[in-house]
């Protein structure tokens, strides 16, 4: 039996919990969390503001001392809050210490002698859903907000924690109550004037609601299969501007530029953030024919970057007409080779003499004028961001058994949509009716059986 499960079997309303918050390491801070019912006497206990009595979700300082030895143990900061305005519902308070791992050690011994046991992992979010503070589909999208590797999935989290799944939710529940709703109203008066105009509209909301869970799956599809970042390879001949670039993308002085061919002789990773996707710019050796090479070491070099090609989602070709620097004929061969996207960068845009040609396919960059580096950064945006995603900026599910809910919810609307179409099957509608209503429940934990929760809440850490 995991820790989750003792949990769940042996909750009980009456013990007050303890937690360290913060790693078990040397830190300016650490933070320790108390919640239950004797929260407020153990507080008063140990911790004595040093001019006044605490008022709740006051930051206060004062000392943490042991009643049973009168030993001081740290000046903390203490915040209080009380009962129905702290995270799990419950009084809760959190000490605020120096991150010294003997005052830690100390300070939850004192706790424990004072009547609190320890926390289970994922404990206090656990109370939290207890005591109605938060939906299941929150507390799990809480632990995303912990885990999250990019930016997009801290965005996404922080949607649903604060709501936007819930409101949906919500709007679909009201959908299906106005639709049983309608049913019993056109048995109880069969006017075929107002079943026809209150089924059109039943029609048209059921129709929004399919196309924004159809939208939600798409790009749920997308994240789900997305990576942690993009790498974004920028190849071309030495001295073409390719240091300069990425430095100008960066905002700072990443890459050694120098116009001497061959200067980066190694692979230079930069990350960036582009409208909340990681992207990994790679620098690389110039490519130009092995016998201009000067050393060894930048033949090494170039052959980092052909091989850079292969592991790559986009690569950048930069040319630079102004110095009669073409596209090496081998850097297109391996593009094509290993069928990668691409696009050609014609780089000091600024020095090309009056009537020259321009080339639509080309992107016309300057680092020293910054012309044209909106519109790449434009392009990378566009190129790493799921198409569901250009026109709507709702939210995305990581979970699966939410996205399988939202099917079947789906595939219902799809079943009662065409029934409403056809003006039959009133009995039939009612049933899909239920299942939706039951896949909701099953979203926001109001139905939910015991396996479920322990999946979730398992996953928790110490103090959360």
């Amino acid at each position: 039996m995991n820790t989750i499960d003792n949990i769940i079997n042996n909750y009980n309303e009456n013990d007050t919990i303890c937690a360290i918050a913060t790693p078990l390491k040397k830190s300016a801070l650490s933070i320790i969390r108390v919640s239950g019912k004797n929260c407020r006497a153990i507080k008063l206990k140990i911790f004595k503001p040093n001019r006044y009595i605490q008022k709740p979700l006051v930051a206060t300082r004062g000392i943490l001392k042991s009643p049973f030895t009168e030993e001081i143990i740290d000046d903390i900061v203490c915040i209080f809050y009380n009962h129905g305005k702290s995270y799990t519902g419950e009084d809760l308070c959190e000490f605020h210490l120096h991150g010294s791992e003997i005052i830690i050690r100390n300070s939850m011994n004192l706790l424990i002698n004072c009547g609190c046991r320890l926390a289970e992992p994922g404990e206090f979010t656990f109370r939290s859903f207890l005591n109605g503070k938060i939906d299941l589909s929150r507390s799990e999208y809480i632990f995303d907000l912990m885990e999250a590797k990019n930016q997009a999935i801290i965005k996404n989290a922080m949607k649903i924690v604060t709501g936007e799944l819930k409101n949906f939710l919500v709007d679909m529940q009201n959908l299906v109550v106005r639709t049983s709703s309608f049913l019993n109203i056109s048995i109880d008066f069969p006017e075929e004037n107002i079943h026809i105009l209150t089924n059109n509209r039943l029609i048209g909301s059921i129709s929004s609601i399919i196309n924004k869970i159809t939208n939600i799956l798409d790009t749920s599809i997308y994240f789900e299969n997305a990576k942690e970042y993009y790498r974004t390879l920028i190849v071309g001949e030495p001295n073409v501007g390719k240091s300069s670039l990425i430095n100008t993308l960066i905002g700072y002085e990443k890459s050694i530029i120098h116009d001497i061919p061959g200067t980066t002789r190694d692979i230079i990773e930069t990350d960036i953030v582009l409208n909340n996707i990681n992207i990994k710019i790679i620098d690389t050796a110039g490519i130009r024919d092995v016998k201009y090479c000067s050393s060894n070491i930048e033949k090494m070099g170039i052959l980092k970057c052909k091989n850079e090609i292969k592991f790559s989602d986009f690569v950048l070709i930069l040319i630079n007409h102004q110095k009669n620097i073409k596209i090496p004929q081998e850097i297109y061969d391996l593009i094509i080779q290993y069928k990668k996207p691409y696009c050609l960068i014609q780089t000091k845009s600024d020095l090309l003499p009056k009537g020259h040609v321009y080339n639509k396919n080309y992107i016309y960059t300057s680092s020293r004028t910054y012309k044209g580096i909106d519109k790449l950064k434009k392009l990378l945006i566009h190129k790493f961001t799921p198409k569901s995603q250009h026109h709507d900026e709702s939210f995305f599910l990581t979970k699966k058994r939410h996205q399988e809910s939202f099917r079947k919810i789906r595939h219902n609307f799809r079943k009662i949509k065409k029934l409403f179409s056809d003006n039959k099957g009133d009995e039939i509608i009612s049933f899909y009716l239920k299942d939706i209503s039951s896949e909701i429940n099953k979203i926001t934990g109001q139905s939910v059986d015991k396996e479920i929760l322990s999946s979730i809440f398992s996953k928790f850490c110490l103090g959360k």
